[in-house]
Order: structure tokens, then C-alpha cells, then sequence
């Protein structure tokens, strides 16, 4: 992809979905994903609806439920990013991620370096009470970067509710989140969210779906104003 001087002040959004893991048989954020790589809203350039703000969909990826695979694609991802894009591009990292048995989506304000988790992983580690980053305490709050308020307001109806969380567990979600924030903070212009959904038998697929849209839509926008505060417009709340 050949990037001028215009598309390198629009935002490049990665997005990540989970596969199946435990007895979740069908994770609904890999279907969701799957959908928007094939025909919702496939990789490429995108304008946001009412602006002038342009954003590229730079990929969509399925992980695995494991803090091993989570750190590989991290790593690869974020380097080839780093070594592609010109300096100051706005990027977000875009987690989807399942929460039972919540009835709404859930933007998560923030993550903790406590691995914890319930369960062995899907490649069988099952970490308690462990730093993430073991040059930080143990439940060192890593926050968001972008306005998570902002965009639950923007985003929330009466079909969709959305709600702001500062609980992402402290299972693979949490280890995610917290790898992937302060992987973006050492990065100008760089950000990270985690968005956890529930699953298709509390809000229905194509409601998931149009809420994704909308979410990367928002988000781009959000990246474009906090990196540039006085070139990116608003764009108004879902109906």
C-alpha cells in the first residue's frame, strides 16, 4: 500500500477478534469479523459519513484464546506498522472480545497487569495473580487514551445500549488490552481499545454488526481529533 502526505494524517485502524475457546463454540466477534472482512466493511480506504475524514481498514485478524499467540501478533503487527507508515500517522488498535453473560457492549476504559485467569489458555497456560509487565506492580492501571465516554455516547441507542467498563477481567481480554496499551504508548499518535460484546443471544447479529460499523467509523475519528484536535471533525451520535 503507497501512502501520500494526505492518507498519512488519516487514521489506520487493525482490528482482532477471538476464536472459539472453553464451550463457546461460535465466538460471535469472529463471525462479526468474518462478515465485515468479506462484505460489511472490508480493508481499504473508508470516509466517515458526514465528514471529510478518511481512515484505512488495515486488517482483520482471528486469535487464538492465548497470551502466547496475543504477544506474536502484537510484536509482528506493530513493527510492521512502525517500519510501513509515515511518521505520526494516527493508529488504533481494535480489540473485540466475548463477556458472558452481559445483555450490552461493553467499551473498556481500561486494563491491569494481573493475569489471573480462570482457566488454562487455549495453548494450556493458566497464569495467577501475575504481572503482565513484570517491571510494574501487580494491578497497575493502564487507561485508554481516547475519550471512551465520548464514544459510549455517541454509540449507545435504545437497540444498542453501550456502556463504559473498568472491569476486562483479568483472562486473556485483560492480557490483551493491557499488552496491546502499552505497546501504543510508547507510539506518537497510537491508541488502543478493548470492546467487549455479548453474545448473539442477548443482542442480536445484526445489531453487533451495524454497532461495529459505527464503532470503526467513531473511533477514526476519535484517533483523527486526538492526534490533531483542530483538523478532525465530530460526527454525530447513532440513531
Amino acid at each position: 500500500m503507497v501512502w501520500g502526505n494526505e492518507q498519512s494524517r488519516n487514521p489506520v485502524i487493525v482490528v482482532t477478534a477471538f476464536s472459539t475457546f472453553f464451550d463457546v463454540t461460535a465466538n460471535p466477534t469472529e463471525q462479526v469479523l468474518r462478515w465485515l472482512e468479506k462484505e460489511g466493511h472490508p480493508p481499504g480506504h473508508h470516509t466517515v459519513p458526514g465528514t471529510h475524514q478518511a481512515y484505512t481498514l488495515h486488517s482483520y485478524t482471528v486469535l487464538k484464546v492465548a497470551a502466547r499467540e496475543v504477544d506474536s501478533w502484537l510484536h509482528t503487527t506493530t513493527s510492521n506498522l512502525e517500519a510501513g507508515l509515515p511518521t505520526g500517522t494516527p493508529v488504533v488498535l481494535l480489540h473485540l472480545g466475548l463477556a458472558l453473560p452481559t445483555p450490552h457492549m461493553k467499551l473498556e476504559a481500561a486494563a491491569y497487569n494481573n493475569a489471573s485467569f480462570r482457566a488454562p489458555d487455549e495453548c494450556g497456560w493458566q497464569p495467577k495473580s501475575t504481572p503482565i509487565d513484570a517491571s510494574c506492580d501487580l494491578d497497575t492501571c493502564s487507561e485508554c487514551l481516547l475519550d471512551v465516554g465520548a464514544l459510549a455516547q455517541q454509540l449507545s441507542c435504545e437497540s444498542c445500549p453501550v456502556a463504559v467498563s473498568y472491569d476486562p477481567g483479568r483472562f486473556v481480554c485483560n492480557y490483551t488490552y493491557y499488552r496491546s496499551l502499552s505497546s501504543t504508548r510508547s507510539r506518537r499518535h497510537w491508541f488502543s481499545l478493548f470492546v467487549h460484546v455479548p453474545p448473539f443471544s442477548n443482542l442480536d447479529e445484526g445489531v453487533q454488526r451495524r454497532f461495529v460499523v459505527q464503532l470503526l467509523q467513531q473511533v477514526a475519528a476519535a484517533a483523527a481529533a486526538a492526534a490533531d484536535p483542530d483538523a478532525a471533525p465530530g460526527i454525530s451520535e447513532a440513531d
